[in-house]
């Protein structure tokens, strides 16, 4: 039987962004399916029951959910929402499970509540909560600082250019693997879909 996983993007994107990586894990040999929702309305609770619905009705049992950025948080919640899910394993993609430095910037700035939107702001606050079946959870983490997060922030140490390398260590994580990409570049990155399929298919992170 083909694995199905369902891939879940980040703040200010949309389905279409995902596209590079679905395509790479569909020739990898999965059944992707894709979750949208709005990242700047509605809740965090609200986007994991969603998700948690989406992940029910698939035509098939999915065993593997990859969330970029935002999208890895979301996920996260809807697994502790719905622990009778078959999700096997979990591939956060740059997902700030530590908190955000350039999310805490961007609220200062006039509008930058709004652009941030709910969602994210609801995510850090709560924190992250390891669910309570055994998921297999990883992140895979960019060292590429080059993004827009430095445009209102410095940050202390190494990152993707919107998320440092310290907000992506969590000790609920199995597996962390860090590459030399940026933030976006965790979506289009050849390197990264070949490790997530490893880590899809296994369990385990390697740089492949």
């Amino acid at each position: 039987m083909t694995d199905s996983v369902v891939l879940v993007h980040g703040l200010w994107l949309s389905g279409w962004s995902l596209v590079p990586l679905a395509r790479r894990l569909r020739a990898a040999g999965f059944h992707v399916g894709v979750f949208s929702y709005p990242t700047l309305r509605g809740s965090l609770d609200g986007h994991a029951a969603a998700l948690a619905a989406f992940l029910a009705h698939q035509p098939g049992p999915v065993t593997g959910v990859v969330g970029h950025s935002l999208g890895g948080l979301v996920a996260l919640r809807a697994l502790d929402l719905a622990p009778a899910l078959p999700v096997e394993r979990l591939l956060m993609l740059g997902s700030p499970v530590r908190g955000s430095r350039a999310a805490q910037a961007l609220a200062r700035l006039p509008g930058g509540r709004a652009l941030a939107g709910p969602t994210l702001a609801q995510a850090l606050q709560r924190g992250p909560r390891r669910p309570s079946q055994p998921v297999v959870i990883g992140m895979v983490a960019g060292s590429l600082g080059v993004g827009a997060g430095r445009l209102v922030t410095r940050f202390p140490g190494p990152g993707d250019g919107a998320v440092s390398l310290e907000e992506t260590c969590w000790e609920g994580l199995d597996a962390r693997l860090v590459l030399p990409v940026n933030h976006f570049g965790l979506l289009v990155s050849a390197r990264v879909a070949r490790s997530a399929a490893r880590f899809l298919h296994t369990g385990r992170l390697e740089s492949v």
